[in-house]
C-alpha cells in the first residue's frame, strides 16, 4: 500500500510537470498567433490601400488610353487635310504622321501596361484572400487556445491539490503500515487457529460420512439376516421392482429395439439452453417407454413415498415420475425441483446407488429440492442388472 501511495505521488508530481511546461507552451503558441494575426491585419490593411491605388492607375491608364485614341484620330484627320492642302501640306503631313504613330505606340504599351495590370490585380486578390483566411485560422486558434489555456490552467490547480492528497495519502499509509505491523502478530495466530479449525471441520466430515457408511451398513446386515426393520417394505419393493426392469431392458434386446453398444452407452448429449442442465443418452427414449408403469406404481407402496426412479452406473437418470417430469421454464430454481429426469445426479448417493451390486442399499441423505431447500430422506436402492451386466440400480426415495 505504501508503494502504492508514493506511486500515486511520483505520478502526480510527474504530471503536474508535464501541466505546467504544457500550459507554458501553449501560452507561448498563443502569444506567438497572436503577432501573426497582427501582422495579417497589418497585410490585410496594406493589400486595402494597394488595391485602391492599382484601382486609380487602371482609370488613369484607361484615361491615357482613351486619349492616344482620340489623338490617333486627329493625327489621321491631320494627314487627311495634309494631302488635300497639296505639296504645301507635306510638313504638316510629315508632323501628323509622328504624332499619329506617337499615338499608336502610347495605345500599344497602354494595353500591354493593362495586361500586367490585370494580373497583378488577379494576383494581389489572390494573396488578400488567402491573407484574411490565414487571419481567420489564427483568430479561431487564439479563441481556442484560450479555452484550452484555461482548461490547462484549471489542471494544473487540480494538480496542485491532488499532490496535496497524494502527500495525505502517504502520511495516512504511514499510519496503516505502523497500525497493521502492531497487528501482525494477532492476525497470524488467527490464521494458525483458523486453519486448525478447517482441518479439523475437514476430518470430522470425513469421520461422519464413515460413521454414515458403516451404520448403513449394519442396517443392511441386520436386515439379510431377518432382523426385523420398518425398512423392509420399501426394500422388497425396490428389489421386485429392480427385476422387473431388468427383464423389461433384456426384453428390448432380445426383439432388435436396442442393442447392448446403445444400452450401456455413456454418451450424453447436452439440451440445449436447460438450466439445470440436462442430458440425452442413446437409450433415453427406451426408458421413457418401458419404465414409467413400475417406477408410477411404486409411488402408491406408501404415502411415505418420495419418488421411484432409475439411475445408470454414472448417476444418469433418464426417466423419472411424472411429477418430476415436468418441461423446463426460465426459472432454474423451480425447474431444480420439478424438472428432474435427463439429469446426472453424480453425488455420493447417485454414484453408490447406480454401482452397488449387493441386494440392495440403504442410504440416509439431504435430497436438494432447489433454491437452497433440502429434505432428509432414506434411500434404499437395488441393482438392474441386463444379460449378466450391471446397467445402474433403481432408486426408491421416502421420508
Amino acid at each position: 500500500m505504501e508503494d502504492a501511495s508514493q506511486t500515486v505521488l511520483n505520478a502526480a508530481t510527474g504530471t503536474h510537470d508535464v501541466v505546467q511546461a504544457s500550459v507554458a507552451t501553449m501560452q507561448e503558441a498563443r502569444e506567438q498567433t497572436l503577432r501573426i494575426t497582427g501582422w495579417v491585419a497589418g497585410v490585410k490593411g496594406w493589400m486595402a490601400d494597394f488595391m485602391a491605388s492599382l484601382a486609380a492607375t487602371e482609370q488613369n491608364l484607361a484615361l491615357i488610353t482613351h486619349i492616344a485614341r482620340e489623338v490617333n484620330i486627329l493625327a489621321l484627320n491631320a494627314r487627311i487635310e495634309a494631302a488635300r492642302a497639296g505639296p504645301s501640306g507635306a510638313g504638316f503631313s510629315v508632323i501628323a504622321e509622328a504624332i499619329g504613330k506617337l499615338a499608336r505606340d502610347t495605345s500599344t504599351a497602354a494595353d500591354g501596361i493593362a495586361q500586367s495590370l490585370t494580373r497583378v490585380r488577379s494576383d494581389a486578390e489572390t494573396f488578400s484572400t488567402g491573407a484574411v483566411e490565414v487571419m481567420e485560422d489564427a483568430e479561431r486558434v487564439v479563441a481556442g487556445s484560450q479555452g484550452v489555456d484555461r482548461a490547462l490552467t484549471d489542471i494544473r490547480q487540480g494538480m496542485a491539490a491532488l499532490d496535496h492528497i497524494a502527500g495525505a495519502i502517504g502520511a495516512a499509509t504511514a499510519r496503516v503500515r505502523d497500525a497493521v505491523g502492531a497487528y501482525v502478530p494477532d492476525v497470524r495466530t488467527l490464521e494458525a487457529n483458523l486453519r486448525g479449525r478447517a482441518d479439523a471441520i475437514t476430518h470430522l466430515g470425513a469421520r461422519s460420512q464413515e460413521l454414515i457408511d458403516t451404520s448403513e451398513t449394519m442396517v443392511q446386515h441386520a436386515v439379510a439376516l431377518g432382523a426385523a426393520s420398518s425398512e423392509q417394505m420399501f426394500i422388497d419393493r425396490v428389489r421386485t421392482d429392480a427385476a422387473a426392469l431388468s427383464r423389461l431392458l433384456e426384453g428390448a434386446l432380445d426383439r432388435g429395439e436396442t442393442s447392448e453398444s446403445e444400452l450401456f452407452s455413456s454418451d450424453y448429449r447436452p439440451i440445449p439452453g436447460s438450466n439445470p442442465a440436462q442430458v440425452l443418452a442413446p437409450f433415453t427414449a427406451l426408458t421413457d417407454r418401458l419404465f414409467p408403469p413400475v417406477q408410477e406404481a411404486a409411488l402408491g407402496l406408501s404415502q411415505r413415498v418420495v419418488f421411484c426412479a432409475a439411475v445408470d452406473r454414472n448417476g444418469y437418470l433418464p426417466t423419472h415420475n411424472t411429477k418430476f417430469s415436468q418441461p423446463q421454464g426460465r426459472d432454474p430454481v423451480w425447474n431444480a425441483a420439478n424438472c428432474r429426469n435427463r439429469r446426472v445426479f453424480n453425488d455420493r448417493v447417485g454414484l453408490k446407488a447406480g454401482r452397488n451390486e449387493a441386494p440392495f442399499l440403504l442410504q440416509v441423505y439431504r435430497r436438494d429440492m432447489g433454491g437452497g431447500v433440502f429434505r432428509i430422506m432414506i434411500d434404499v436402492s437395488a441393482p438392474i442388472v441386463v444379460r449378466g451386466r450391471p446397467w445402474g440400480g433403481l432408486r426408491l426415495a421416502y421420508l
